[in-house]
């Protein structure tokens, strides 16, 4: 807010701006999935490779895919990345997640798991649950393909606590001819927490729904309950 508010004995003339609320419009339905059945819907699809046999699969509704001993960072980027088409409009994506990852302790340096908007292995925005020294932390990660020397490619904002279930929800919005991406998180019914805002341009054209779970050699497991998309409601 501007300052000074008021001087003393004066009455404040700031009137606050409040953030304009998004809301769901219309489901999906093609683009979300309830993780029925035994095996992963033909519409997904593995970037480079499929991770080793055994170490992922769908059953009980939801969809397991243990930690790699990869990542999906700058100029490392050999984790496999279980993706679809995102809408063309603008939309909303969410997952429930459940990571085993203990709660308290040290160290489990970057396991983590969660949803990406994904146009490339040099250009994502990444919602996850990680594990960061002693924290435990809901990471909302920006990469670009390049950035002027000096200046990161990666970059990193954080939303609400995770917990043993955490909703992950990314909200795509176009306003001003750029492309603003939007987190929320939340643990079972408490009120979602609105994260920051990333603007990213450079997704190109075949932009794709991620899920990731990465960061050590199989020590743990994520969980999805489900992939939901909504359009955004006007």
């Amino acid at each position: 807010m501007p300052v000074p508010a008021a001087q003393p004995g004066e009455r404040t003339t700031y009137r606050p701006q409040l953030v304009r609320p998004q809301r769901l419009g219309k489901r999906l339905t093609e683009f979300s999935d309830e993780f029925g059945g035994d095996a992963l819907w033909d519409r997904w699809t593995w970037v480079d490779a499929a991770p080793e046999a055994g170490t992922y699969g769908v059953s009980g509704g939801r969809f397991r895919f243990d930690t790699q001993d990869a990542d999906l960072y700058v100029d490392s980027n050999p984790a496999s990345v279980l993706t679809r088409k995102a809408p063309k409009r603008d939309y909303v994506v969410q997952t429930k997640l459940s990571f085993d990852v203990p709660a308290e302790g040290c160290c489990f340096n970057f396991e983590q798991a969660g949803l990406l908007i994904y146009g490339s292995d040099d250009a994502f925005l990444k919602l996850a649950h990680v594990s960061i020294f002693e924290t435990r932390q809901t990471e909302f990660a920006k990469e670009v393909p390049s950035a002027p020397a000096g200046t990161p490619r990666y970059g990193n904002t954080v939303v609400g606590p995770p917990g043993d279930e955490t909703w992950l929800r990314i909200v795509k919005e176009t306003s001003g001819g750029r492309q603003l991406f939007t987190a929320y998180t939340r643990q079972d019914d408490n009120p979602w927490i609105r994260g920051g805002t990333w603007t990213h341009d450079s997704l190109g054209d075949d932009v794709r729904i991620g899920l990731v779970s990465m960061g050590g050699p199989g020590s743990f497991t994520a969980k999805f309950d489900h992939v939901r998309a909504w359009a955004l409601k006007r």
